[in-house]
């Protein structure tokens, strides 16, 4: 026994006696490693081009992990994938407990929580002239900058034409029915959210007359997962609502126009989209055209890729309500990066924000991944206004970024407190009244937003 004891001692006092910096060789980081929590990249992205070699994640992510290591002589990248939203947050969270190796670390719905906290050293304020109001928003605090937005995204309505032409709204050569052109409505870009809805409606009732099943007009995606809310504030903003007001107060009860709309659209979808856990899963009926429009961003192209004709999908700029007539939309899919104040290496991660920055890097994440650049100076280059980066199909994504007539294309509100209980009374309520139809608008609406309103004030 005394022998086993002394065997187990030993034991210990050699793994105590191995130096910290060798486990971490392990893990290929090393004291010239970067460590970098990332978002929208692929960290696989070796394994992922061998058997896809034109994968555009996987291109991107190369592009990056080569340029850094090329300019920075001797040194490597080390990218990892923490989870995003709560997930993300509990990670950083956990990483400042244990004191986990990273440098750098990516934010967007949970940002102004960990800026909040101190988790994040100053940034250079070169970068605040660089890009609009909206933008750096969601990265400035006691008006000092410390996270700056890599690449971001907004909403266009998306239309699938086979879709309108099995529905005889469109003919075979994509001609509106003589109704439409009498009434000034055109399908192929509704005007108003109200024109829209009535194109939804006759698709529907086509269907329905023709007794058929599994096919309609609008699709009503994303209705159960963390980033729906992201999507009905797309419908929000054109009404000129929003979650909360600019001091933090919540505002939710100020958005049944938007609200309802979304309901009557997600009535004249098809049947068996609701409730689906994916948001890929739920595209399919677009992309199968069974259903013919959806508001969503440019995970529409980048995810149907092989799967459809791109003559058959246009994307337009959101309608508008017609007694508001307001032009907003949602800075979204933002992958904002920070550096963090327990790296030891500030220098080097500045480098790396650098990078993510640079102009260079902002075309190619377009070119390859249809990401929206955040630079002003992208935004307004007349070279990218070409088929090379897809100029056509992202053309009503960029217009929120590029003009003056837009207002409010900030992102989801921020809120540093109880965050995670608030979007849970909204995921509350897009379940009652979205997807089992248990509450009507108006109902639900004013309970969500007194729920919020008591976890804000918890």
């Amino acid at each position: 026994m005394k022998k086993n004891v002394k065997l187990l001692c030993a034991l210990l006092a050699l793994l105590l006696a191995i130096p910290f910096s060798a486990c971490k060789k392990e893990d290929g980081i090393t004291e010239d490693t970067l460590v970098v929590w990332c978002a929208g990249l692929d960290v696989n992205y070796e394994q992922t081009l061998v058997v896809d070699e034109e994968n555009p994640t996987a291109l991107y992510t190369k592009y990056i992990v080569d340029e850094f290591e090329k300019r920075n002589e001797g040194k490597k990248l080390k990218l990892l994938f923490q989870g995003w939203g709560e997930d993300l947050n509990k990670a950083v969270s956990n990483a400042l407990i244990t004191n986990i190796q990273v440098d750098v670390v990516p934010g967007e719905q949970y940002l102004k929580k960990l800026i909040d906290g101190e988790t994040f050293e100053p940034l250079d304020d070169k970068y605040r002239s660089l890009m609009s109001a909206d933008l750096l928003e969601r990265g400035m605090y006691n008006d000092k900058l410390y996270a700056v937005p890599s690449v971001t995204g907004t909403f266009a309505l998306w239309i699938n034409k086979r879709a309108l032409r099995n529905a005889k709204i469109l003919d075979a050569n994509n001609v509106p029915a003589q109704k439409y052109t009498d009434a000034g409505i055109d399908p192929l870009k509704p005007a108003t959210m109200e024109d829209l809805l009535l194109i939804c409606r006759d698709i529907k009732k086509y269907y329905t007359d023709n007794n058929v099943k599994g096919k309609g007009g609008y699709l009503l995606n994303d209705t159960t997962s963390d980033d729906s809310q992201w999507r009905a504030l797309a419908f929000m903003r054109q009404a000129g609502g929003d979650f909360a007001n600019d001091d933090g107060t919540i505002a939710f009860n100020k958005n049944e126009l938007a609200l309802q709309m979304m309901y009557d659209l997600g009535k004249t979808g098809p049947d068996g989209a609701k409730g689906i856990q994916q948001t890929d899963d739920q595209l399919r009926y677009f992309y199968e055209a069974q259903a013919a429009y959806v508001v969503d961003g440019s995970n529409v192209i980048l995810n149907s890729r092989g799967t459809l004709s791109e003559n058959d999908i246009i994307g337009v700029e959101l309608p508008v309500f017609k007694d508001k007539n307001i032009h907003s939309n949602v800075s979204v899919g933002s992958v904002y990066y920070g550096i963090m104040t327990t790296s030891k290496k500030k220098d080097l991660a500045a480098k790396f924000i650098d990078l993510m920055m640079s102009e260079d890097v902002q075309r190619a994440c377009l070119r390859l991944t249809y990401g929206l650049p955040t630079l002003n100076s992208v935004l307004t280059d007349e070279g990218i206004k070409t088929e090379e980066y897809h100029y056509s199909t992202v053309k009503p994504l960029l217009v929120p970024l590029q003009s003056s007539d837009y207002v409010n294309v900030k992102c989801l509100y921020g809120f540093t407190k109880n965050a995670s209980l608030i979007w849970d009374a909204w995921k509350t309520y897009v379940n009652r009244v979205y997807t089992t139809d248990k509450a009507d608008v108006k109902t639900q609406m004013t309970a969500t937003h007194n729920e919020m309103v008591e976890c804000l004030n918890r």
